[in-house]
């Protein structure tokens, strides 16, 4: 969070941009006041972000080169978005969505670690975990989505021009949102192959990110 509002305020070219810092302020203030909540009351929390953490060798070739361009990406909507209001003379969306797109925001936040709490499998790379034992898991979010991951990160990049004001930042982001839309399916169709149990928990759970639509 801290590179991409870097990467922000430098595309900017310029420091005086109130929605810039309020949106960073409020993230930021959400993160410090839930990280330490989160790994207090659950601290299982801790060793998921801990393996999070770590490349393991046998994630899937096309999820690694997703992983690239997954992390050129969130540099660039911040880059595009900065530029755009710094440069190009923005805001163009009106200041009175940012509210509504901070609380679509840490609403998202919330929903993501709601599944990190319940799912101690949800790794950065695609792979069927069988040095961890690797189970379904269908309680908390999963009851009603197969990829609550995705749909909070889609969401938080959905807020994200509405919250600063840059119509320009919707380009790169609608791009993003395509990418993790292909890594869903992608995913999904590899734990249907790959994973006991899986195809059984989609029967029940039959959405993978919109409930009622796919």
């Amino acid at each position: 969070m801290l590179i991409q509002a870097a990467v922000f305020f430098v595309a900017a070219g310029r420091i005086d941009i109130p929605r810039g810092w309020i949106y960073y302020g409020v993230t930021f203030v959400y993160f410090l006041i839930a990280l330490p909540a989160l790994f207090f009351l659950f601290p299982q929390v801790l060793d998921l972000v801990n393996e999070r953490g770590r490349f393991k060798q046998d994630t899937k070739t096309w999820d690694k080169v997703w992983g690239v361009l997954y992390t050129v990406m969130l540099l660039v909507i911040p880059a595009v978005a900065g530029y755009d209001l710094g440069r190009l003379g923005g805001p163009d969306v009106s200041a009175t969505l940012t509210v509504p797109s901070l609380a679509l925001t840490v609403l998202a936040y919330v929903f993501v670690h709601w599944a990190m709490v319940v799912n101690r499998y949800a790794e950065t790379g695609v792979r069927i975990q069988q040095d961890r034992g690797q189970e379904v898991v269908s309680t908390g979010p999963y009851r009603y989505v197969r990829h609550p991951f995705y749909v909070s990160v889609i969401l938080t990049q959905l807020a994200y021009p509405s919250a600063l004001g840059s119509l320009a930042a919707y380009i790169p982001v609608v791009a993003l949102v395509a990418l993790l839309v292909w890594r869903t399916a992608m995913e999904d169709r590899t734990l249907h192959a790959e994973l006991p149990g899986y195809a059984e928990y989609a029967k029940r759970t039959r959405f993978r990110l919109l409930p009622g639509v796919w």
